[in-house]
């Protein structure tokens, strides 16, 4: 399977040349084998191609070692006795070589033939195990970016909107999990969840933030943009009853909250909406936009929003949309991109989790404590912790649907088995008859 380590050598070669479909028997040969199935009656083909249910499970579970890909060829056993129905009419030797070959190429880390491969008690926790039961590499080992966008590649657009959609219960559940482990204190998990309401809200009201690859414009006092060199707000919305209520409206930028260093406080009248050009904002980590409404009886409002630099990435609210039940993630710029920025993500837990030696961290005091304790913080472990959920999302579907195809092609193979096997015995019970004969 690409992209896990490959480990035939270290455990040996399940389905040697030598193994289960050898051409060489010692007492009969693939041709002798090939004849006397060719002079077979229809009916005779079928009364040797009947295998006995229970000796076919038997013979699959000392084979399939790993308890979730024996659960799932016992669930797709039906589909599999449609397939073994084809196989009547065709050249089942060679078909089982054929099948034997392509099974080993393509799942070389998943359960198959009489060995036992690499396996994991697992863990439980989303995406690093799955329970406490034997499972096999295919189950447990980290899959790299290269396997997961080959995987995507081959997915049709309805299954991969899917993959990064889920239930908003779902999505809460997997960021608990988050929250535990990075040790988040009560008050940074308010934090995030609070971020995580105001995206469902914002869903509610249909409104999004104008956020660009520049800054990130979560506020909501007034609408705003900004970018490395230009601002644009518009309180139109917000003060819906300028006429006859206010005498002009003032705005200003600067670094800090109220302050004007970047744009001096410029009167605009009654207008809604202003723009600037020409500044230089790219080196600003951020930047505050002030406006003041002054009534015509001198009383002043003053608003004052933030827009907090990117550096060139994507914010939450260009990612992530929370709304009627589910929670959906956009891939950003790239597939792959999105699989590394949730590799990234990963990496840093494991640092996390252990100390300047290389040891795992144990224990509630000796664990490094993460904090969110600003909103933009906050919305990053969120775009964060989402980015991993839904990479996990996709990894569940890649490995089920492997494991399901490898039990079908294993479940086959040893059907194939036994019936040669069969056929064998009846070949050479011929040969014995016609040599007594002779």
């Amino acid at each position: 399977m690409p992209g896990l380590a490959q480990r035939n050598d270290q455990f040996g070669n399940t389905f040697s040349a030598n193994g289960f479909w050898s051409k060489h028997r010692d007492d009969v040969s693939y041709n002798q084998l090939q004849k006397f199935w060719s002079e077979l009656s229809l009916q005779a083909r079928q009364e040797l191609l009947r295998i006995d249910k229970q000796t076919l499970f038997e013979q699959a579970r000392k084979n399939m070692y790993c308890s979730r890909c024996n659960g799932l060829l016992l669930e797709g056993f039906l589909q599999i006795v449609m397939y073994g129905k084809s196989l009547q009419q065709e050249g089942v030797f060679d078909s089982a070589r054929a099948r034997e070959r392509e099974r080993e190429l393509l799942y070389p880390d998943a359960c198959g033939g009489g060995g036992r491969g690499w396996i994991s008690q697992g863990m439980a926790s989303y995406g690093r195990g799955h329970g406490t039961r034997e499972t096999c590499a295919l189950h447990t080992a980290r899959l790299s970016c290269d396997t997961l966008v080959d995987f995507w590649s081959a997915l049709g657009e309805e299954t991969r909107q899917s993959l990064l959609r889920m239930k908003e219960e779902d999505f809460i559940e997997r960021l608990m999990y988050r929250f535990d482990s990075k040790r988040f204190c009560r008050d940074c998990r308010r934090n995030v969840i609070r971020e995580f309401k105001e995206l469902k809200e914002l869903k509610r009201m249909r409104r999004e933030p104008r956020c660009s690859s520049w800054f990130c414009v979560a506020d909501t006092a007034f609408q705003y943009e900004v970018s490395d060199d230009s601002v644009q707000a518009d309180w139109r919305q917000t003060f819906t009853d300028t006429v006859g209520t206010y005498h002009h409206f003032e705005w200003a930028i600067g670094t800090g909250e109220g302050k004007s260093d970047i744009l001096e406080y410029e009167n605009v009248g009654i207008n809604g909406s202003v723009q600037v050009n020409g500044l230089d904002l790219g080196g600003l980590s951020a930047c505050y936009i002030t406006l003041r409404a002054w009534k015509l009886d001198g009383r002043c409002t003053e608003l004052s929003v933030k827009a907090h630099a990117l550096k060139g990435e994507q914010c939450v609210h260009c990612r992530l949309v929370v709304g009627d039940g589910f929670v959906t993630i956009t891939r950003g710029e790239s597939i792959r991109r999105f699989f590394e920025h949730a590799e990234e993500a990963e990496e840093e837990e494991d640092d996390d989790s252990m100390d300047k030696d290389g040891n795992d961290l144990d224990g509630e005091c000796s664990r490094p404590q993460k904090h969110a304790k600003s909103p933009e913080l906050a919305r990053e472990f969120l775009l964060d912790a989402a980015t991993v959920i839904f990479k996990e999302q996709v990894e569940k579907a890649f490995r089920e649907g492997t494991a399901r195809q490898n039990a079908h092609s294993i479940f086959v193979c040893l059907a194939l088995k036994l019936l040669e096997e069969r056929v064998h015995v009846a070949c050479k019970e011929i040969i014995t008859l016609e040599k007594q004969v002779s």
